[in-house]
């Protein structure tokens, strides 16, 4: 059984085992990619283990030379404000040399400063990865002599699952970007691909509208309503096209699915047109709300009619429906193509999966996290010749009227 240097160290590994705490830690660090809420969980079980009063996770700024402090307990105040300089302090110290500091007595030890009264003790290691300090893991106690070695070896352990922790969230914080930047991508490749359809579409308008000035009679009110509705029309499709191209912002707003596939129809419907594919609609009236980013539920939606289109022979059929099931509003999209193998449909939604030659295999990865953002579902079902069912399910916004 372990032996512990003061009695409130025996009554606390009595009631909960030392090595326990950091196998609770670690499978909940283990299991989660919020570096923020892992930074939390370390500091609230750094407390317990070692007992402390008050205790800091704090990263080095090595361009400006001082300590940021992210994540605090046992603080009546917030000292988040509080900026110390590398080198300053016990844990300055600690940052600018990279080697734990064990201090029993703070009134015999120069380097101390104070940001709470009545502490008597301190220790503090650094947290390092590729070799090179970035943080200090800091633990006080108001009763002296409070930390041993043995917490020197236990805030070393969790030092590193710390460091480990900050370079997950980094990594993580690159894959996003990295994605967002494919997702950019892919939209600006799929407005290129529309480019020269949207140019027939909007030349049709542009004609008659140049027909009706050409007559050279006065215009009664059939003709201005043509030419309001031609006008609207071209509108419509250019507005679609610069919404969906335009790098915005990720919000949430209100948005009504049903307008999202009527956008995605217009923007594709010279495609629809020159493939001789007969598109049926039949879109529940009045559907709820759904709270989304209506660029990324176009960019879902637009993506999976093109899947559907480029599987399609000439004079297929691709189905469009909406409705509601329960707590979800469902939108099927169905069509009449060459089906996906069954040995592709097991990794449809691993990175550059594809049954295209000319295919990245980024498509559906991307719907999936963007479905997968949004709370939502998505399911496949597919058969050779017969053709491809795609069913996305959104939760109904809870404000919808």
């Amino acid at each position: 059984m372990m032996q512990y240097s003061n009695p409130a160290k025996a009554f606390a590994g009595e009631s909960h085992s030392r090595l326990y705490l950091l196998y609770e830690l670690f499978h909940s660090i283990s299991s989660t990619l919020d570096t923020e809420k892992s930074l939390h969980l370390i500091i609230d079980a750094t407390m317990k283990i070692t007992d402390a009063t008050s205790a800091t996770l704090i990263l080095v700024d090595w361009e400006n030379q001082y300590l940021d402090i992210k994540v605090s307990r046992g603080f009546v105040k917030h000292i988040g404000n509080i900026k110390l300089k590398v080198g300053e302090g016990v844990t300055g110290w600690v940052a600018q040399h990279g080697r734990p500091l064990l201090v029993t007595d703070v009134t015999q030890e120069q380097r101390y400063v104070q940001l709470k009264e009545e502490i008597k003790s301190e220790l503090a290691v650094p947290l390092i990865l590729d070799e090179k300090v970035i943080g200090v893991l800091n633990v006080d106690s108001t009763r002296m002599h409070a930390f041993d070695e043995e917490d020197v070896e236990l805030l070393t352990l969790l030092s590193k699952q710390s460091a480990q922790v900050i370079r997950n969230g980094q990594v993580h914080q690159k894959m996003l970007a990295l994605e967002e930047q494919v997702r950019r991508a892919e939209r600006l490749a799929t407005v290129g691909e529309l480019a020269v359809g949207l140019a027939h579409e909007i030349r049709n308008p542009l004609t008659i509208v140049k027909m009706l000035f050409e007559s050279g009679s006065r215009f009664d009110a059939r003709d201005r309503e043509i030419i309001r509705e031609e006008m609207s029309r071209m509108n419509r499709i250019v507005s679609n096209l610069l919404d969906y191209s335009r790098p915005l912002e990720a919000r949430r707003e209100r948005c009504d699915l049903n307008t999202s596939l009527e956008n995605a129809l217009i923007l594709l419907s010279h495609e629809f047109t020159r493939a001789k594919i007969t598109v049926v609609k039949n879109l529940a009236a009045e559907l709820p709300s759904v709270l989304a980013d209506s660029v990324q539920l176009q960019q879902v939606i637009l993506n999976l009619l093109i899947n559907a289109l480029e599987a399609c022979p000439e004079e297929g059929k691709i189905s469009i429906s909406s409705g509601v099931r329960g707590p979800h509003i469902i939108i099927v999209i169905q069509d009449t193509g060459s089906g996906i193998p069954a040995e592709i449909q097991k990794k449809l939604f691993v990175p550059f999966t594809t049954t295209k030659p000319k295919g990245l295999g980024l498509g559906l990865s991307i719907v999936k996290r963007i479905i997968d953002e949004h709370e939502g579902t998505i399911e496949i079902e597919s058969k050779l010749a017969q053709g491809t069912l795609v069913k996305i399910a959104f939760p109904v916004n809870d404000e919808s009227e």
